[in-house]
């Protein structure tokens, strides 16, 4: 009897035994190089989400760059330039031959004066603004391509401007809208010039209309008197 317990008190103990070292090895181990190799592993994805950031920040930057406006549509744009040949030349020139001097602009008068050596002032009625009306549409044309000269050369300055900006700036989308600028402002000197061929041609056509209303007043004035119109000749009026 006595035998048979100190045999289980021994089977106990060894079991004992057994538990206690398996509770042991079931305890967790500190791994330092498993640490080590895990932190190495997050500063890797650190730096490539930094990385990626900053790719990202740059084709953002570079996005930006090439699109969006920089508002320099209108950069060295004087509007007062497009009329360069004003809008109510026709006009302009009509009254000159319906009304004679009186209708001359300012500027026009002035250059008219200056050079002015008959202006019919022995003729009255409409025979005076007929004379008048050939005497003073040179002057007149002159002025309107006086000031037409002007706003040439302003043009002209607009476009070396704009070049300047161009050459001023690294910025890929502002050398786009001052390059559309100034293909625009280019655009506008040919259309001036083809005004300006417009307003020579009316010049001419008003020209010979005041050369034509002079000749008829003049062999209705003959026919009146009765003196021989039939064989006058018209020596039309040339300015020297």
């Amino acid at each position: 009897m006595k035998t048979r317990i100190q045999r289980a008190i021994g089977a106990l103990t060894i079991a004992a035994m057994l538990a206690s070292a398996s509770r042991a090895s079931a305890m967790p181990v500190f791994d330092a190089t498993a640490l080590a190799q895990a932190i190495k592993q997050v500063e890797a994805w650190r730096q490539q989400f930094a990385q990626m950031k900053a790719q990202l920040k740059q084709m953002e930057d570079q996005h930006a760059a090439l699109t969006g406006s920089r508002g320099l549509g209108n950069i060295l744009n004087n509007p007062q330039l497009r009329a360069t040949v004003p809008a109510d030349v026709v006009q302009v020139l009509d009254d000159v031959r319906a009304h004679g001097a009186g209708a001359l602009t300012s500027q026009a008068a002035g250059i008219r004066n200056a050079s002015m050596i008959y202006d019919c002032q022995d003729r009255t009625g409409v025979d005076r603004t007929t004379c008048q009306a050939f005497l003073n549409n040179s002057a007149q044309v002159g002025a309107l391509q006086q000031n037409a000269m002007v706003h040439l050369n302003q043009r002209m300055n607009q476009i070396e401007g704009l070049r300047g900006q161009i050459n001023a700036t690294t910025d890929p989308k502002s050398i786009a809208e001052l390059t559309a600028r100034l293909v625009a402002e280019s655009a506008q000197v040919t259309n001036d010039a083809n005004r300006l061929v417009v307003l020579n041609a009316m010049a001419d056509s008003a020209d010979r209309a005041n050369q034509q209303a002079l000749k008829e007043r003049e062999l209705l004035r003959l026919s009146r008197r009765g003196d021989g119109s039939d064989t006058f000749v018209y020596q039309p009026y040339v300015a020297r």
